[in-house]
């Protein structure tokens, strides 16, 4: 049976309004900084030097698939298209707002899902191109958990800002986030398959038909979510 530490994440104002204070771990914990940013220096001091990388994708590839690993994103803007392709991995921005931390997947897929109940939280994911979706994956049986996160996509003419393709995809959560385009002809979310949970979200500038904004096909859907 796996050991399991409690990591309590506040120091230096760091992640003082996302909900993993005291979070049960059963995996290990990376942390990620630019390797130009001096700000967390401190912060990082005592960390296991291994643990600590300067990409979000080092740090995605060193994490051991199923071990409830968790790397966690210094503020700053970090220009990677990432693979997450290792299940039961979280990706959380340790900022106070998602704003803090920026995942820019200039021009590419910001983020590929292709392993099983991954996680993001607490991020800012951006890209651009009239059909690059922030967020994409497919055929996933045990979809992603997308919390508190804010979506910019200003190039976007058609498909979705998350696009969860393949219809035996089953289980994505996406709740609490914001959408912001620049095309009616663009949905906030895209899913194919079924047993979703999409709750509390908004979208600004996208197809204001909520049923449709928000992934239609999926049961789970509900009228909490708005577009304007």
């Amino acid at each position: 049976m796996a050991k399991h530490k409690s990591y309590y994440f506040s120091n230096r104002g760091l992640g003082d309004n996302i909900n993993i204070a005291n979070r049960l771990i059963s995996g290990q914990v990376f942390w990620v900084k630019k390797s130009t940013d001096a700000d967390y220096k401190d912060f990082l001091i005592g960390r296991q030097r291994g643990n600590v990388k300067n990409t979000i994708q080092a740090a995605l590839n060193a994490c051991t698939a199923g071990q409830q690993d968790i790397v966690c994103v210094c503020p700053g803007t970090y220009t990677e298209a990432l693979t997450m392709s290792k299940a039961d991995v979280t990706l959380i921005g340790m900022g106070a707002t998602p704003h803090s931390t920026v995942i820019d997947g200039n021009g590419s897929v910001a983020v590929t899902i292709t392993g099983v109940d991954v996680k993001l939280e607490n991020l800012h994911i951006t890209t651009s191109g009239a059909a690059i979706a922030c967020v994409y994956g497919t055929g996933l049986v045990g979809g992603p958990s997308i919390i508190n996160c804010h979506f910019t996509q200003l190039e976007l003419t058609s498909i979705a800002c998350i696009n969860i393709a393949g219809t035996t995809t089953r289980g994505v959560r996406i709740e609490g986030c914001n959408f912001l385009g620049a095309s009616g002809n663009a949905d906030a979310v895209n899913l194919a398959g079924k047993q979703a949970y999409v709750e509390r979200n908004t979208a600004e500038d996208l197809n204001t038909t909520e049923a449709t904004c928000f992934g239609s096909t999926t049961y789970g859907t509900g009228s909490s979510n708005l577009a304007v």
